[in-house]
């Protein structure tokens, strides 16, 4: 069962106690992998599947298409797209969030992940997170340490490690914790406080 976060205002019909939400926030675009993501939930065993939620928060050439996706896959009803969402109202929805997922590939020019800024904002909100291996992702996540890291363009991989977090709630929290600690080391007051420590340490030693 999630947190008492659930009490945050959700379109439509309240959430059940026994919902787990999935989350995704980006752009609907090819290098997201929101259409392996959508293929995953619709992998998870029935009993899962039927107390899943997965909220896709964002906007983006293959919007239409990932919607209907979702409603071939008979989805309609466990997928829910939200739009765009403004940044301050984001954190209600980390938080409300079981699982945070970034099912990013490498698109039909090249392109991938950075190191997932959206990925921190996760972590630093108490979600556990599942990503992959692309880009600069493993330089945030430590897999099976602050995270579950996968391989790219693999929907029945990525459906295991959902499916692995939502059966083990201890596991689960507890790359929620090891996540949370380690996005703060990206938090811009320590950043900033290092830097000036080293500006202290590099002066000091040239007097």
């Amino acid at each position: 069962m999630g947190k008492s976060r659930y009490q945050i205002i959700h379109p439509g019909a309240a959430l059940n106690s026994d919902t787990l939400v999935l989350l995704f926030v980006g752009r609907l675009v090819e290098k997201k992998g929101v259409a392996d993501l959508i293929r995953a939930v619709h992998l998870l065993p029935d009993d899962l599947k039927h107390k899943t939620e997965l909220w896709i928060i964002g906007d983006g050439t293959e919007r239409d298409s990932l919607e209907a996706l979702a409603c071939r896959y008979g989805l309609s009803d466990r997928v829910k797209f939200h739009g765009r969402i403004p940044n301050q109202d984001l954190t209600d929805y980390y938080a409300a969030a079981d699982i945070f997922i970034a099912p990013s590939v490498v698109d039909g020019k090249g392109d991938t992940e950075g190191q997932g800024v959206i990925l921190l904002e996760a972590m630093a909100s108490g979600t556990a997170v599942i990503s992959t291996k692309t880009g600069g992702i493993s330089e945030v996540i430590t897999h099976l340490k602050t995270g579950l890291l996968i391989s790219p363009e693999q929907p029945e991989e990525l459906e295991a490690a959902i499916e692995r977090l939502m059966v083990n709630s201890d596991l689960r929290q507890a790359l929620a914790t090891a996540g949370q600690s380690r996005a703060q080391l990206y938090d811009w007051s320590i950043i900033g406080e290092r830097f000036s420590a080293l500006y202290r340490q590099l002066t000091g030693s040239l007097r």
